[in-house]
């Protein structure tokens, strides 16, 4: 006996790109990322998922440093969109050397690896 499946049981069943994360939770369903997505959203990691961690990952656990993080982190943001990538890489080179400074000390390890993610994944990108 056949039942009907209605598109939105299969979205959630279903994963056309092949990385692992099934449509309905994947960002981007058509897109395979590869290596590249290390915040698992289905999307290649870019600077613009930088805010989004520091936001839901983060909070809560890097002390005193929200300012100077969000502050190197909306540079690179208008760097990117502006498509100054020399720039760019040196903003995120300076944002990944505060992290690595502040890492077990005012960021936590785990704040501090999805933070390097992310960055670590665009520069391999460029």
């Amino acid at each position: 006996e056949m039942t009907a499946v209605d598109s939105t049981t299969i979205k959630y069943v279903q994963d056309t790109d092949g990385d692992g994360i099934l449509d309905g939770e994947d960002k981007c369903p058509m897109v395979n990322p590869g290596i590249f997505d290390s915040n698992s959203d289905g999307c290649p990691d870019t600077v613009s998922d930088l805010p989004e961690i520091l936001t839901s990952e983060c909070d809560g656990v890097i002390y005193g440093q929200s300012n100077s993080l969000e502050k190197l982190i909306n540079q690179a943001l208008t760097l990117s969109d502006d498509g100054n990538i020399r720039l760019l890489i040196s903003y995120l080179n300076a944002l990944k050397k505060h992290i690595d400074a502040q890492r077990g000390k005012n960021i936590s390890d785990e704040c501090a690896d999805s933070l390097n993610g992310i960055v670590n994944n665009v520069f391999a990108q460029y």
